[in-house]
């Protein structure tokens, strides 16, 4: 932290106290937050006094992301804006970058995406005691790990697929060739290449993935699989949309900045963004230092 940020702080917790009068529980709740907010900043090259709006929009559904309550990232957003207007009043900023922050209710227009318990409790719902429930944890998580579209994950070959090396290279959109980092989902991948076997029932398939019949899986089947996961973890109705979403946001959440993003063709906030794949170095380097499960 530099001398410049602990001395705002300083002079900002000693106004709480003095002429915002407010309690001592609160000022250390808020001394927390800001504590947290530093080392989010930090972990983006940025100090407090750096950051713009995007970024503490991304803080605040980092911290969703983690698991916070609603109500707690509102005390969290009204302790950033009454920080960001302090400094900004006594000069210390040109602009306020918490001007036009939005709370989680706002959020709701917005494509739903998955915090990390949310994940955690959808991964956790196939029985891995199962064939079938080894095959859909691979694909789940699969999809997640990569952002593929279902259309690609049910086409993918087995062929396509190098455990050694931890990826997954195939020909994607307009037929380009894509390398695809596997990160987590390439343990499920190792358990399910048995299951594979024994759910072809000595068929033959090129298909990475096959159905309890050894035969190609259907999008319409693989959404059903999906939703049934997501109602019996207690998550409401979870669409494969909402699982490349989450990819997305949660690279935004753990550091990647939207520039680094924006070459991966994903937008924060755009239903319609293109989501392209990891086709280079400077790409994968993305992926492998910001998504939760590259490793």
């Amino acid at each position: 932290m530099s001398l410049m940020s602990v001395s705002i702080i300083k002079v900002f917790l000693q106004d709480l106290a003095e002429v915002q009068k407010l309690s001592s529980s609160k000022i250390e709740a808020c001394e927390q937050e800001l504590n947290k907010l530093i080392d989010f900043a930090r972990n983006r090259g940025k100090s407090i006094l750096s950051v713009d709006g995007k970024d503490l929009m991304s803080y605040l559904r980092f911290l969703r992301s983690e698991g916070m309550e609603n109500s707690k990232i509102n005390q969290v957003l009204a302790s950033l804006r009454n920080f960001y207007r302090f400094v900004s009043d006594k000069n210390f900023l040109q602009h306020n970058p918490a001007t036009d922050l939005t709370g989680p209710k706002a959020w709701q227009t917005m494509p739903k995406f998955l915090n990390k318990t949310e994940i955690d409790k959808l991964f956790a719902e196939p029985d891995c005691n199962s064939d079938v429930g080894v095959r859909d944890l691979a694909m789940l998580e699969l999809l997640y790990v990569t952002g593929v579209r279902v259309s690609e994950l049910i086409t993918i070959k087995l062929t396509d697929l190098d455990l050694t090396k931890g990826i997954l290279t195939y020909l994607g959109k307009s037929n380009k060739e894509r390398d695809i980092v596997l990160g987590k989902a390439q343990s499920s991948l190792r358990e399910y290449l048995p299951a594979r076997e024994r759910l072809l029932r000595q068929k033959k398939s090129d298909l990475l993935f096959v159905n309890n019949y050894g035969e190609e899986i259907t999008r319409q089947q693989f959404w059903r699989i999906i939703v049934e996961y997501g109602k019996s973890a207690g998550l409401g109705h979870i669409t494969p949309h909402m699982l490349r979403h989450t990819f997305a946001t949660h690279l935004l959440e753990h550091g990647a900045d939207d520039a680094s993003v924006g070459m991966l063709g994903i937008g924060e906030s755009s239903k319609k963004a293109e989501y392209t794949h990891l086709a280079d170095d400077r790409l994968k380097s993305v992926y492998q230092k910001f998504h939760p499960r590259s490793r």
